[in-house]
């Protein structure tokens, strides 16, 4: 039986301030202490490995260099210990608050310490990753200090999302996702106030929500929407009120507040959740919730511990925030875009217009003014080049045939559907003379198949030069052998490297430029490539707060199928000032709405 929600509220407010400090500081000790050791074993093992992409080499190059094995171990453990001791710390408060007992900071520490020894069984690495992994994937993040921001990237989502049969089976997985995770969110819960194993607290969380599945749910639910009403709030007070500081430096200043603001609500939302998991459990087992009508905290004593705390927390948070008053580094004129700014790149033409990298496509992408079209290109049977991203034709065309072992007649004739959308795969030399009439630039992927071969970049040059590029063609590939026969063979051309999700450093090429997967691109990595003379872009970015913030850390040009949107954020960014209260809404967006 779940407890109402109100009654979920009441216990919160009656939490006393010495054990909120306790939860704060515990939280912040997390975020300036274990989250820096964890993300700096991570840079240990990512540059002891030169990057490290989510390719099978990459994990290979990781795992065979014993250091990098060990810094990736660490930040394992890190983030296991920090995740599980975080849900206990709160789990525990909310079980002893309930249990009616005399809630002080000694008994939290104490009953935290006594829990902690219980999740030393079997099933522990489980419920870790339950609170870690399966949680944050299904957007409940409140018990995962390091992983809160989580997610499957979003080119994964969209490449499902191309035609109805693969978008079913994607939201089919999502709804497994959070399903799972929904019948073992109480797993915790029955380990602290059952005193069993991680294993059965596993078990008897499935038998629980077996029927009151629905009602937990719809209580975490509720508490969640809420928590990011709130934040949304506070993040648009915060910029209006930053728009009345006159001074960058004084901005620069009091921006931490709202970070303040916004963490402690994420420790409080936890503990809410927590609350209510707890008493659900409580009621499950026979205990009902007990009320404890007095509190045994000394107001005065109490309100001192609360201006300690928060005078920790807000410089913790301080060495958490990002400046909003990110410089951006000269671009060469080369990458500049039409109107002066970063470069706008269609993402295989504009799949609103027509199906991905055909000339409909490309047409809709030259009609809304992007600066240029990115277009994939491999090879047929016969060694003829398509303009098609998939290998495969099934979700496009409902044919299970590979294009590698087609002939070009039997690909050009297929028709591929898209957002209501039909035309048939062009050659790539369709393509390009298309392309060329338009006056649209392009940016060819070559990608490698089973067709690949050593000749292969060889043909494709061959087969370009007998219809002539688009001014200002450029090239690149996921494949690193294939980009430096590139550069060798045709060093006038503008060539760059494909990366995907990637940690660590970007390979050590002799590239023009990166096109790198958005959510690995860090500004650190900007500036590195910026360093070594080379350009970034990112790929496939499509939501706006996560534009702005690479924009304004420099990023060259934006990979996108929003072509037009993105143009106006191009232009925002080019016109803002330094310190503008829109770079604060966005970083903070970022960390607690977005991600």
């Amino acid at each position: 039986m779940v407890p109402p929600l109100r009654n979920t509220l009441t216990q919160l407010v009656r939490v006393p301030a010495r054990v909120w400090l306790l939860l704060l500081v515990a939280s912040a000790v997390i975020a300036v202490a274990v989250r820096p050791a964890a993300r700096w074993s991570i840079a240990l093992a990512t540059d002891r490995a030169n990057g490290v992409a989510a390719t099978p080499t990459g994990f290979a190059a990781l795992l065979g260099d014993p250091i990098a094995l060990a810094g990736i171990a660490t930040a394992a453990g890190l983030t296991l210990a920090a995740t599980l001791g975080w849900g206990v710390l709160v789990l525990t408060v909310a079980d002893l608050q309930l249990a009616g007992e005399p809630l002080s900071v000694r008994a939290a520490a104490r009953g935290t310490l006594a829990s902690a020894r219980r999740f030393l069984r079997p099933g522990v690495v489980v419920t870790g990753l339950q609170l870690a992994v399966l949680q944050p994937l299904a957007g409940i993040a409140v018990f995962a200090p390091l992983t809160g921001g989580l997610a499957v990237p979003p080119f994964i989502g969209r490449e499902f999302l191309k035609a109805p049969l693969s978008a079913t089976l994607w939201c089919t997985l999502a709804a497994l996702v959070v399903f799972v995770s929904l019948r073992l969110i109480l797993a915790p819960a029955f380990t602290i106030v059952a005193g069993q194993g991680p294993a059965a607290g596993i078990i008897a969380s499935l038998r629980a929500t077996r029927r009151g599945g629905l009602a937990v749910a719809g209580q975490v639910t509720v508490l969640l929407a809420g928590s990011t009403i709130v934040n949304s709030l506070v993040i648009q007070t915060s910029t209006a009120l930053m728009r009345l500081v006159p001074s960058v430096r004084v901005q620069e200043a009091v921006d931490v507040l709202p970070v303040l603001v916004l963490s402690a609500l994420s420790v409080v939302v936890a503990q809410a959740v927590a609350l209510s998991l707890v008493g659900t459990v409580r009621a499950t087992v026979g205990r009902p919730p007990a009320v404890n009508e007095r509190v045994h905290v000394r107001r005065s004593a109490s309100g001192r511990l609360v201006a300690v705390g928060m005078v920790v927390t807000l410089g913790c948070s301080m060495l958490l925030v990002p400046s909003p008053a990110v410089s951006r580094p000269a671009v060469p004129p080369s990458v500049v875009g039409s109107e002066g700014g970063a470069s706008v790149i269609a993402h295989r033409g504009h799949d609103r217009g027509g199906p991905e990298n055909t000339i409909a496509g490309l047409e809709a992408a030259a009609a809304l003014h992007a600066d240029r079209v990115e277009v994939d290109v491999q090879q047929t049977r016969d060694g003829t080049f398509v303009a098609s991203h998939d290998t495969n034709l099934l979700v496009l065309a409902g044919r299970d045939e590979d294009i590698p072992n087609m002939s070009t007649a039997a690909v050009t004739s297929t028709t591929v559907r898209m957002h209501g959308h039909a035309d048939t795969i062009p050659t790539m030399t369709a393509y390009v003379e298309r392309a060329r009439q338009l006056g649209m630039p392009l940016l060819i992927e070559l990608k490698v198949t089973a067709a690949t071969n050593g000749g292969s970049v060889r043909d494709l040059f061959a087969q370009l030069d007998r219809v002539g590029l688009p001014p200002g063609t450029w090239f690149h590939s996921l494949d690193p052998t294939v980009v430096h026969e590139m550069l060798e063979q045709h060093p006038e051309h503008r060539v760059g490297l494909t990366v995907g999700p990637h940690v660590g450093p970007l390979p050590e090429l002799p590239v023009d430029f990166y096109a790198v997967e958005q959510a690995s691109i860090t500004s650190a990595m900007i500036r590195r490539a910026h360093r070594d003379g080379r350009a970034v872009y990112a790929w496939t970015a499509n939501s706006d707060v996560r534009i702005r913030v690479l924009l304004r850390a420099g990023l060259d040009g934006v990979i996108t199928d929003r072509p037009v949107a993105t143009r106006s954020l191009v232009a925002g960014i080019a016109r803002e000032s330094p310190g503008a209260p829109g770079a604060l809404r966005d970083q903070l967006s970022l960390r607690w709405l977005v991600s």
